[in-house]
C-alpha cells in the first residue's frame, strides 16, 4: 500500500478511531495527536499492510494500546477503563453505521454550540481539557457537587437535545446508544 492510500483509509475511519482513543485518554488534544502518531506509524509500517482490511484491523488494535500506554506514562490524573468496557464499547461502536456516527457527532457539536456560555465553558474544561470535577470546581468557585450537578443536568440536556435532533433527520432509534 502507498501512503496516500494508508491515509485515505484511516481518514475514512478517523471517527471511529478517534472514540476509540477518546474512550482511553478522555482528553482531545491527546486524541488528536495520538491519531496523527497512528498515521505516521502505518506509514512508516506500510510494507506490513496487504490491504485495506489489514490495515484498519491493525489501526483499531494499535490505536487502543497506544492510547492505553500514554495513559500509563502520564501524570495519572486518569484511570484506563477495564478492557471489557472498552471491547463492549467498540464493539457497540463497530455496529454503528459511519453515517450515524457521522449524524451523532454533527448534532452533539449543533447542540453544545446552542447552550449557554457558561454550559460550554464546562463542557470545554471537563472533556476538552479533560479537567477533575475538583479542579473545575476550584476554577469555578462552586463546590464539588454544585459542578456534578451542573454535569448531570449537561449530560441529559444534551442526550435530549440529540435525540430530538437525530429523530427530526431520521436517524434516532428506540433503544441507539
Amino acid at each position: 500500500m502507498n501512503e496516500n492510500e494508508i491515509v485515505r483509509i484511516l481518514l475514512s475511519q478517523r471517527i471511529r478511531l478517534s472514540a476509540t482513543i477518546w474512550a482511553v485518554v478522555r482528553d482531545t488534544h491527546a486524541t488528536e495527536d495520538l491519531f496523527q502518531e497512528l498515521v505516521i506509524r502505518a506509514m512508516d509500517e506500510r510494507s506490513r499492510f496487504a490491504c485495506a482490511e489489514e490495515l484498519a484491523g491493525w489501526a483499531k488494535l494499535a490505536a487502543r494500546h497506544r492510547a492505553i500506554d500514554y495513559v500509563r506514562v502520564r501524570d495519572g490524573r486518569s484511570r484506563i477503563l477495564e478492557a471489557n468496557v472498552l471491547e463492549l464499547l467498540a464493539k457497540q461502536m463497530e455496529s454503528q453505521p459511519d453515517e450515524l456516527l457521522d449524524s451523532r457527532l454533527d448534532a452533539i457539536r449543533e447542540c453544545v454550540s446552542q447552550m449557554p456560555a457558561q454550559t460550554r465553558k464546562l463542557v470545554s474544561m471537563r472533556y476538552h481539557e479533560a479537567m477533575p470535577g475538583a479542579e473545575i470546581a476550584q476554577k469555578l468557585d462552586r463546590t464539588r457537587d454544585a459542578v456534578y450537578q451542573s454535569l448531570c443536568r449537561l449530560h441529559r440536556a444534551l442526550r435530549k437535545c440529540v435525540e430530538e435532533k437525530l429523530h427530526r433527520a431520521g436517524r434516532f432509534s428506540e433503544g441507539s446508544p
